[in-house]
């Protein structure tokens, strides 16, 4: 469903190169992580999959479609079918928790009862039940943030693109989401997520996520780039297996030798200590 070709990026200020070769393909019914350090560009990733900017080089699809190459009204169809969290997600004013997740529900005509039924399903899903009837003013920054994902995902869409979606989480929350996104691929959906956050990882690893790395300009299978663990760890223990020596004390240097006086049956030695010098036997 999204499948990005030989995809070049340019950063909008300065022209310089941030992806000169992406490929990219996310098939319906799975989650692909994009581990992208802060500055990459991965909001500018996002914007050009949804065809709201254009690549430098490259082309993008969403369902077999090119964004950049449809009118207004057929590219606004096909948006309508992809939930986005952005990483901020801006509220309505005046909407609570739960009203700010039926509004994309009720300007698809969906009634009453069923919008609460799937609103009420996906807040719980996030752990923001309880908080269905406040106002996300009031909400922590975190909590914002998972209200903007339960957004994009409440329609049930068949894309779903995820840009940096632990900002602010705590463990908890990073599990949440989590295990949201992975729902949404259970449900069908192509799930796309730009993340920043080695606790995300951990979690990619234990759900199942195709993980892929952005460095050098293209999009790397995360297991290219990963230590032998095994093999680490087998040296580590062998060193730690091996017997430990104390150092040795240090040996003295030896002192000048000398030559050990014979003694005759006199009592007086016949030669002298070594070594000498022609004045000590009084020589000129």
């Amino acid at each position: 469903m999204i499948a990005l070709h030989d995809l070049g990026l340019v950063h909008p200020a300065s022209g310089a190169a941030l992806m000169t070769h992406g490929d990219l393909a996310v098939a319906g019914g799975q989650v692909v992580v994009v581990a992208a350090p802060p500055g990459a560009g991965s909001s500018l990733l996002a914007a050009t999959v949804l065809g709201e900017r254009k690549p430098s080089a490259g082309v993008v699809h969403l369902f077999e479609r090119d964004p950049h190459r449809l009118r207004t009204g057929a590219l606004r169809r096909l948006r309508g079918r992809i939930g986005v969290a952005p990483q901020v997600a801006p509220m309505v004013v005046g909407r609570t928790v739960l009203g700010q997740v039926a509004l994309a529900l009720e300007l698809a005509g969906v009634g009453r009862a069923a919008r609460e039924l799937a609103c009420c399903a996906v807040l719980d899903r996030l752990g923001l039940l309880a908080e269905r009837d406040a106002m996300p003013e009031t909400l922590t920054s975190a909590a914002r943030g998972r209200l903007g994902l339960a957004r994009a995902l409440v329609r049930r869409p068949e894309i779903v693109i995820a840009d940096a979606p632990t900002t602010g989480q705590d463990d908890a929350g990073v599990a949440l989401v989590a295990a949201a996104l992975a729902q949404a691929a259970a449900d069908g959906a192509a799930v796309l997520v730009l993340a920043r956050d080695a606790r995300f990882d951990v979690e990619a690893v234990r759900l199942g996520m195709r993980r892929l790395v952005w460095t050098g300009g293209e999009l790397v299978a995360h297991e290219s780039l990963e230590v032998d663990i095994g093999s680490a760890l087998d040296l580590i223990l062998d060193a730690r297996s091996a017997p430990m020596r104390r150092p040795r004390p240090p040996v003295p240097r030896p002192e000048v030798p000398t030559a050990i006086p014979a003694v005759t049956s006199d009592g007086i030695p016949n030669v002298v200590a070594f070594p000498i010098t022609a004045r000590s036997l009084g020589a000129t």
